[in-house]
């Protein structure tokens, strides 16, 4: 029978316990590292804290205070022709553009096929560039377009044989000004 070994304080350690050592040398080291890690990322957040904040503050300093509505309105008088711009601008975004171009599309041919739609916001033109299988639909197409409500001046302004990769058939571009006063409830355009 072995006897019990004696602890560093004393008390009796019996085989059947396990053996208390202490932590190797590296298990400090591993704690260290940890620690110097978590402390730099730590400040790393505050740093980025730090730095939301100043620019919050910058961003609030920069935006302007909210002009009172009786200041808004002393400005002095409004310059003519700033006026019909205005109105000018307010009247084509009131067009109905969807009823314009779903008449364009109606209008179109069956076999005609829309690829660009670009809008001259100085003259208020629209181009409208097609592909079309014959030179019967293109102008079927043109002279629908020009009789329709809601549209004038529609003319063509390039048609060119379609090269390899579309299809076969005729590209072309026209013009039209669309008007800007909706027509009458006669379905006639008005000029």
């Amino acid at each position: 029978m072995r006897w019990p070994r004696r602890s560093a304080i004393g008390w009796p350690q019996p085989d059947f316990l396990p053996r208390v050592d202490r932590p190797p040398p590296l298990a400090w080291l591993w704690l260290v590292c940890g620690a110097l890690v978590l402390a730099m990322a730590a400040d790393d957040w505050l740093a980025l804290d730090a730095a939301r904040s100043e620019v919050r503050q910058l961003t609030d300093e920069l935006r302007p205070a909210p002009v009172p509505v009786a200041a808004r309105n002393s400005a002095g008088p409004v310059p003519a022709g700033a006026l019909e711009a205005a109105r000018t601008l307010s009247r084509r975004l009131d067009h109905p553009w969807r009823a314009v171009l779903e008449a364009a599309e109606q209008r179109a041919a069956d076999d005609v096929r829309w690829l660009r739609l670009e809008h001259d916001g100085e003259r208020g033109d629209l181009r409208l560039e097609a592909i079309a299988p014959s030179r019967d639909a293109m102008r079927e197409t043109l002279e629908a377009l020009a009789a329709a409500p809601g549209w004038e001046d529609a003319m063509l302004l390039r048609a060119a044989e379609t090269v390899p990769p579309a299809p076969a058939g005729l590209r072309f571009e026209l013009r039209a000004r669309p008007l800007l006063d909706p027509p009458s409830g006669s379905g006639a355009p008005r000029k």
